[in-house]
């Protein structure tokens, strides 16, 4: 089936320069050196009218939420553009999940991979002056396993952690309960913050990272002003003076502020709105999927005990009309977990989970259930999965499947996805899926093993995750996947439906917006402004 994200992706470059197009495209596909720059001193966008980046002027950019903390450490969608441009972490991913130097300039993984020594770039300060030292990398690690902090994703990891050393002021050794090859997952997401200012009587509204660009001013629900740090370790970045960042919670109005000239940029784009602003000559790019829509079936639910009433569920789901009618096409219908890139996936055990009504009335039937009633908790601020349960519903009715459809604000559906304690199904999206496929289960909840929104709990299904954690070999890497794939079929306690893909646009003069990190920060170091 070929979707509108097949189309965009067949774009330009200079129309899609988003993900590792923009990467290679901005650092002129030269290697990373120590100084952490591109080793190319004329750095070209693939298709820029203008030619070279252009250092100095502001880009003023529209987003549907405001952050919710200064602190580096308080992780979720709504805080990685800020994070990204104020604050650091170690290592980042490129486009092949490979680690290149951040803060750390070296690291040396142990063969058995239960600890990893880094090398901190030196000469490297936070916005107040103050020197990076290796105690600022040991008190982060430390500090984000404190349930306190509200960073869940990074005490996944830090849990895990048994020690932190540091011999002196550059060197970090960090050693791990059990081999954890997929470690610079963590260190992609670590973004290292200083104690003085984190537990300081300041903390709520001063931030102090090493980042490009400085907090100038917060004002909550409305805006936050960035200026570029004049001591960044990386001395030809960033390009942009100022980064204005609006809070615009309507999508529809944030899209007529842009066509008004009132923003340069945009982010979480309408699906809707997206074939006028390419009519309308905006760049428009769509990001690389950082997770998907899912849904999950409540297997203590005595309704939902019987995996073959699930599959029937799983079957039921229309995927490509969930694409092509709620999210504009663009998308990737799947049944599993994994962006089509990545190395778990596997399109033919994909296909066999494929739209079948009659198969799913036949697996009703074996499972012996002539009609069933359930509840569908559907995430009411996402809009597509909320168009979706009617679809599903009267699918479902065809088989004999009453569906109750229920559309709980944001507060409360996190509330019932958190507790699991909600009857039947439960819709949302989930993200971490673009990091190695193994910190799935332990970065997306409901995959996780120990605690999942399903109250699912399999020996088979724990006892492949733990082998996949610990597995350092390729070959055996890629047969767990597959046992993986078969498995959560098998079960379909958790029911991906397509890849959540974000959609960016700017205007004309907006050069490097777009691309996103694995870890799905924004990163505006080299993004620029042609202002002729």
């Amino acid at each position: 089936m070929s979707t509108r994200l097949d189309a965009l992706r067949r774009m330009p470059r200079t129309i899609m320069a988003g993900g590792a197009v923009a990467v290679l495209a901005l650092a002129g596909c030269s290697p990373v050196d120590s100084a952490g720059g591109t080793g190319d001193d004329n750095q070209t966008e693939v298709g820029s009218s203008s030619g070279e980046p252009v250092r100095g002027g502001s880009l003023t950019i529209g987003r549907p939420a405001d952050i919710v903390s200064l602190d580096g450490n308080v992780l979720g969608e709504v805080q990685l553009l800020y994070a990204d441009a104020v604050y650091n972490t170690l290592v980042e991913l490129d486009d092949e999940l490979q680690p290149q130097p951040e803060l750390a300039e070296s690291w040396e993984l142990a063969d058995d991979a239960t600890s990893i020594t880094l090398t901190l770039r030196n000469g490297v300060t936070f916005h107040d002056g103050k020197e990076l030292t290796s105690a600022d990398v040991k008190y982060t690690v430390e500090r984000v396993a404190d349930p306190v902090v509200g960073a869940p994703q990074l005490a996944a990891f830090a849990k895990l952690v048994t020690g932190v050393e540091t011999p002196d002021d550059r060197t970090v050794t960090i050693a791990f309960s059990r081999a954890l090859p997929n470690i610079f997952d963590f260190l992609e997401m670590l973004y290292i913050v200083d104690q003085a200012t984190v537990e300081g009587p300041d903390a709520t509204t001063v931030a102090n990272g090493t980042g490009p660009f400085a907090l100038a001013e917060w004002q909550p629900e409305r805006s936050y002003t960035l200026t570029r740090n004049e001591d960044y370790w990386d001395d030809e970045l960033p390009y942009l003076d100022e980064v204005v960042v609006q809070v615009a919670p309507d999508p529809q109005t944030m899209v007529v502020q842009l066509e008004s000239g009132e923003l340069d940029a945009v982010s979480n784009v309408p699906l809707n709105e997206v074939a006028r602003l390419e009519d309308g000559g905006w760049k428009v790019t769509v990001t690389d999927p950082a997770g998907s829509y899912y849904i999950a079936a409540n297997v203590s639910d005595p309704a939902l005990t019987d995996p073959r009433v699930r599959q029937a569920i799983n079957h039921a789901i229309d995927r490509e009309r969930f694409v092509e009618q709620t999210l504009s096409g663009i998308g990737d219908p799947t049944a599993l977990p994994w962006p089509l890139t990545s190395p778990a996936y596997d399109e033919e055990i994909d296909a066999s989970m494929a739209y079948d009504l009659d198969e799913a009335r036949r697996l009703l039937d074996d499972a012996g259930v002539d009609s069933l009633s359930l509840d569908l908790w559907s995430n009411g601020g996402q809009a597509p999965l909320v168009d979706f349960a009617q679809i599903l519903q009267a699918d479902l009715a065809s088989i004999g499947v009453e569906l109750n459809v229920e559309t709980p604000e944001v507060p409360r559906w996190r509330e019932l996805s958190q507790q699991a304690n909600y009857t039947g199904l439960l819709s949302g999206p989930y993200g971490s899926s673009n990091f190695s496929p193994a910190s799935l289960f332990l970065l997306s909840r409901p995959f996780n093993p120990e605690t999942n929104q399903s109250n699912y709990a399999g020996e088979a299904y724990t006892a492949l995750v733990e082998e996949l954690w610990s597995a350092t070999d390729d070959a055996a890497r890629e047969e767990i996947y597959g046992r993986l794939n078969e498995l959560l079929l098998e079960e379909s306690f958790v029911m991906p439906i397509a890849t959540n893909n974000l959609v960016m646009a700017s205007d004309a003069t907006v050069h490097g917006w777009g691309e996103r990190r694995p870890n799905g920060g924004f990163d505006l170091r080299e993004v620029w402004v042609d202002e002729g």
